[in-house]
Formats: structure tokens, C-alpha cells, sequence
């Protein structure tokens, strides 16, 4: 379940990409047409599950007004010691999106799903690490990036995708979208 963004963000996402890939670091980048802001992964799930879910996040949406974000700077997660994660931060109406988040998860809770183990980091996934890397080249190399921001946006839909992995790396299918406020 995410949020999609404006082209124009996606097209400044990808050349961070860019960017940072020009430093020589190995990272496996998302495709610009795979970035979006992840509220919940479910993993795979059975047909009644999918429909149970879908249930579930049309519930979360009502009452939830749209929200402005923008995406502001990159980092890693877990840390720069151990970078896996290359991220784009966000800000702007970040309460409201957490709280959004403690909804969706409660409800889907609600319906059999587990609950989310980890606190909700707002952020967009822009590559993942999966070797080691020089950490001083990797900081070289994000570093032009540091004090990006994009222009604000509105997330006003919720959209859940069902992923299929494949060599090329995953496809998205669009299963069902929601207007936040319902």
C-alpha cells in the first residue's frame, strides 16, 4: 500500500540516482517508474486475504484528509556503517501521515494481519545495498545530495499494488485506489 508521486518528484528522485550512482558505489536502484512512498508491505497473501485488505485500507482513508510532503535529503538505513537502504527523506505534514500509517496498521490488524514490528520511518526507497560497500566513497557520492527538496506535493490516494518478481526486478499492478477522506 502507497502513495504515488508527481512525475516531477520521481524525475528529481532519479537523478539523485544519477547522481550518487556516478559516484561508483554498487547499489541495485529502483526503477524510476517503481518509486513511490510504502505505507504497508503485506508480503505474499492469499486471494481472501488481498480482499480482506483491500477492506481494510478503504476503512483507513475515511476521515483522513489529503497531506502536503515534500522529499527533502537522502540517507541510509540501518546507518552509515551498515548502509542497505539508500532513502529519500520527506517532511511537511509527516504527523498526520504517521498517524494515517498507526490506522492502516491497526485495521489491518483488525483483519488478520500482523502488526508492523518496526516504527514507521517516512521514506521513499530509492536503491538497496546489497554488498559491502566503501563507506567514505558512498558518503562522497551521496553527499551532492544531502540538502536536496523537491517541491511540495499532495498525497491525496491510497494505492495498493500487488508485486510480481522477475529477473528484470518487480512489476507493479494496480489493484485498487482510494481517495483519502473517502
Amino acid at each position: 500500500m502507497a502513495f504515488d508521486l508527481p512525475a516531477e518528484v520521481i524525475d528529481d528522485l532519479a537523478g539523485i540516482q544519477k547522481t550518487v550512482a556516478a559516484g561508483g558505489v554498487k547499489i541495485g536502484w529502483v526503477a524510476p517508474q517503481n518509486i513511490h512512498l510504502t505505507v504497508k508491505f503485506l508480503g505474499e497473501i492469499s486471494p481472501e486475504a488481498v480482499q480482506k485488505a483491500l477492506a481494510a485500507a478503504e476503512q483507513a482513508v475515511k476521515g483522513i484528509s489529503p497531506m502536503q510532503i515534500r522529499a527533502q535529503g537522502i540517507g541510509v538505513f540501518p546507518d552509515m556503517n551498515r548502509p542497505r537502504v539508500l532513502w529519500a527523506g520527506l517532511s511537511g505534514d509527516l504527523r498526520s501521515l504517521v498517524d494515517f500509517h498507526g490506522i492502516l496498521d491497526e485495521n489491518l490488524f483488525s483483519a488478520g494481519f500482523g502488526k508492523e514490528k518496526r516504527r514507521f520511518t517516512a521514506h521513499v526507497t530509492l536503491g538497496r545495498i546489497k554488498r559491502a560497500v566503501d563507506v567514505r566513497q558512498l558518503a562522497a557520492a551521496m553527499a551532492p545530495c544531502l540538502d536536496f527538496q523537491s517541491k511540495p506535493f499532495c498525497i491525496d490516494r491510497l494505492m495498493v499494488y500487488k508485486s510480481d518478481l522477475t529477473a528484470a526486478g518487480p512489476v507493479y499492478s494496480r489493484l485498487a485506489a482510494f481517495a483519502l477522506g473517502g
